[in-house]
């Protein structure tokens, strides 16, 4: 997968509210990447280097709940440089530093998915995750428009074999732990076995998704479509 096919499914997940960044703030953010780059002696991957360039300036997908962080505050933990966070901080993601210390560019590397361990040389256990920066912004997409991107969302613990979207075609996106199909004005997703969500831009294409999904709309264990009505 590249950026360019990131950038795509994140387009059509976010639609309007993915506003790709403007040249002030291209020239901005490049100031920070190299800042950033200087004070920890390495050149970020191209496509981390794109990630805040283009689409660090988008609230819904960075900030509604995991937290894309600000580039003077991207930091080295173990053996890894982190660049992202769970809303709660309990895991970070990052990029495993021994690749960028060169200073050679390099295009893309796996994301690994941390937490603290005292147990753990500079204190922190690191598992991959991720084939790449870009799979991991589908995934982190995906799962950010499901809990709160986007305005209309459900979610409910829901056999993941049961689900309406699998037996219709084949997911958009795949990666360990998720699944996402493009649905009409939105975003679904399986994490696991047993989570289900749901995102969609409006009310109606809400409820038809979720019919889609064989799943009535009232039984969603949260969803902003009842809340609202």
């Amino acid at each position: 997968m590249t950026f360019t096919d990131a950038l795509q499914f994140l387009t059509t997940v976010y639609g309007a509210a993915f506003t790709l960044a403007t040249d002030e703030t291209r020239r901005a953010t490049m100031a920070a990447i190299a800042a950033a780059e200087a004070r920890l002696g390495i050149t970020l991957p191209a496509t981390l280097r794109a990630l805040y360039v283009e689409t660090g300036q988008v609230e819904a997908l960075h900030q509604r709940h995991n937290r894309l962080l600000p580039l003077a505050q991207i930091d080295v933990a173990g053996e890894y440089v982190v660049f992202y966070e769970e809303n709660q901080g309990v895991v970070v993601w990052g990029v495993a530093k021994a690749a960028l210390a060169s200073g050679a560019p390099v295009d893309d590397l796996p994301v690994a998915q941390g937490y603290e361990d005292a147990t753990m040389p500079g204190g922190w256990a690191f598992h991959s995750e991720f084939a790449s920066v870009a799979e991991f912004m589908c995934a982190q997409g995906a799962w950010q428009a499901v809990q709160g991107g986007l305005p209309f969302v459900g979610a409910m613990h829901k056999a993941a074999d049961e689900l309406g979207w699998d037996s219709d075609a084949a997911p958009d996106f795949v990666s360990d732990g998720l699944r996402a199909w493009l649905v009409a004005d939105g975003v679904a997703i399986a994490a696991g076995d047993t989570y289900v969500g749901l995102a969609t831009h409006h009310a109606d294409t809400f409820a038809a998704a979720s019919e889609r999904g064989g799943i009535d709309v009232d039984c969603w264990s949260y969803a902003t479509v009842t809340d609202d009505e």
